[in-house]
């Protein structure tokens, strides 16, 4: 839908796979972090997991059960995509799962499609507000999923990697495998990137990032929700 998704329903993280005690470092963490962006929080207690960091030493097979078996949890994409968006490339790696919150408050999973290519195969229909101002369209995350390849993080600091977690967690990464210009813990698994480039915690650039994020007008255009992350991100680093 061209939009910045975020959480709207409260977040509630689970981690499997690493000993008891860094799992459950690892989902504190997260928790942590929304607390200080500005990101929902389950409130029932216990509470239905949408955020999953799974770790395995085969994260292949576990991505190929799921484009088998659970193919929403890897957001909205058509079957001949399949199995290019369930390919492992990176040490820690996210989807998405997503829902579309239309003018009046109706709210659709953006499922996967797997009939032909066709006008047909566009998402449901939206009512929008007709405004230039924004088409009252938002997007929303329903699940996070986050594989962690356990045979690749040998030696690597619990601190952050959590960070880096939580960061995909409450946020949807499309560069992570990119060395930034700024320091940020996104840097942390990106390949050619100086030590000094990669923090050894979630900075204050990140923050104020994930601050925006979750006061950003929602329904604008894409480029419009970016205009709106950067003004919030502004004010917090003391530019207005």
């Amino acid at each position: 839908m061209g939009k910045i998704a975020r959480w709207k329903t409260g977040i509630c993280p689970i981690t499997v796979g690493l000993p008891p005690k860094l799992d459950l470092y690892i989902s504190q963490r997260i928790l942590r972090v929304a607390v200080a962006a500005g990101a929902p929080l389950a409130k029932s207690e216990p509470c239905h997991p949408n955020i999953a960091v799974l770790a395995t030493p085969e994260p292949q097979k576990l991505l190929d059960f799921v484009r088998a078996k659970r193919p929403g949890l890897l957001g909205f994409h058509y079957r001949p995509q399949a199995e290019r968006i369930a390919t492992m490339r990176l040490t820690v790696q996210a989807w998405y799962s997503t829902a579309t919150e239309d003018f009046y408050g109706f709210i659709a999973g953006d499922l996967p499609n797997y009939r032909l290519f066709g006008s047909q195969d566009t998402p449901g229909e939206y009512h929008v507000s007709g405004s230039r101002l924004g088409d009252g369209l938002k997007s929303e995350f329903t699940t996070a999923l986050i594989v962690v390849d356990a045979s690749k993080i040998t030696g690597q600091e619990i601190g952050p990697l959590s960070d880096y977690i939580a960061m995909l967690a409450l946020s949807q990464g499309r560069s992570y495998d990119d060395c930034q210009s700024v320091p940020t813990i996104t840097n942390l698994m990106a390949p050619n990137c100086d030590a000094e480039m990669k923090p050894a915690a979630i900075t204050d650039v990140d923050m104020t990032y994930l601050r925006g994020l979750y006061r950003m007008r929602p329904d604008g255009s894409y480029w419009q929700e970016r205009g709106s992350i950067a003004f919030e991100m502004k004010k917090d680093l003391g530019g207005y």
